[in-house]
């Protein structure tokens, strides 16, 4: 009887991202409290995140932008660190401890599991935590907008300061 040849970490990533979103839209379908209540949250934490998003963007360039940011930076990453060890049952999805029977090699299944847990409501709350950070602390080229909103931004103000006259489209 021979051993079969591990699965690559690849496939086995994608059977974890598969696995995970299933769970989810599962979990979603059970009852209409559990589906309100993931909609109900996703909605603040994007709301929360976005108006957070905005505030480093206004506050890029002035005193406190870089001392908030490095707060706001470390305070996520010792919440994420350190809040599993006091919450352990906070998501159940792919606990490690029902794969030992698999047998599945460490290694790939970390980082199967790691990209399994990038998907929800936490991380894309943190991931525009992040970004705002770091474009409150951008300079050069990465500080500066994308050509056709600063087109925008420039025409929109011309016309708001301008009075009822149309704004203006040429140069942009």
């Amino acid at each position: 009887m021979t051993a079969a040849a591990p699965a690559p970490a690849s496939s086995l990533t994608s059977v974890f991202v598969r696995l995970k979103l299933s769970l989810l839209a599962n979990g979603l379908r059970q009852s209409s409290g559990r589906t309100a209540a993931f909609v109900a949250s996703a909605v603040l934490a994007l709301l929360i995140a976005a108006g957070q998003l905005v505030g480093f963007v206004l506050l890029r360039g002035t005193a406190p932008a870089a001392s908030l940011a490095v707060l706001l930076v470390a305070v996520l990453a010792l919440g994420w660190a350190f809040l599993p060890l006091f919450f352990p049952s906070g998501d159940e999805t792919l606990d490690p401890t029902r794969l030992v029977m698999l047998p599945l090699r460490p290694g790939p299944m970390v980082s199967a599991l790691l990209v399994a847990s990038l998907l929800g409501i936490g991380p894309l709350f943190t991931l525009c935590l992040v970004t705002g950070a770091a474009l409150a602390l951008a300079r050069g080229w990465a500080a500066r907008p994308p050509r056709w909103w600063r087109c925008r931004w420039r025409c929109w103000c011309a016309w708001r300061w301008r009075g009822p006259s149309p704004p203006p489209t040429s140069g942009c």
